[in-house]
């Protein structure tokens, strides 16, 4: 496991990443989970609701992208907040 501080209120999170499952903890909870393939396909994210839109989502798709070195891509069926993610990342590519 590898520690990390994300946010500005220096909350400790854990980053637990085995093959296809990447998970960002805390002391109290899961805060984010996210399954994906070796080609980077997204196939699930999951994100608790009271640590939404506080950069988690974006951060691990830079360690996604990271440690398979590739652009990522996501599957279908999106979430209307999946669709914003999708969407940010897209720009950050063009």
């Amino acid at each position: 496991m590898e520690i990390i501080n994300l946010d500005s209120n220096a909350e400790v999170v854990l980053i637990n990443h085995i093959p296809g499952i990447l998970t960002l903890i805390n002391a109290n909870t899961t805060i984010r989970y996210c399954r994906y393939n070796e080609s980077g396909e997204i196939e699930y994210i999951f994100i608790s609701s009271r640590y939404r839109r506080k950069g988690y989502a974006k951060k691990m798709l830079f360690i996604l992208e990271d440690h398979l070195r590739c652009e990522l891509s996501f599957q279908a069926p999106i979430s209307p907040l999946g669709m914003q993610l999708k969407n940010y990342y897209d720009s950050r590519l063009k």
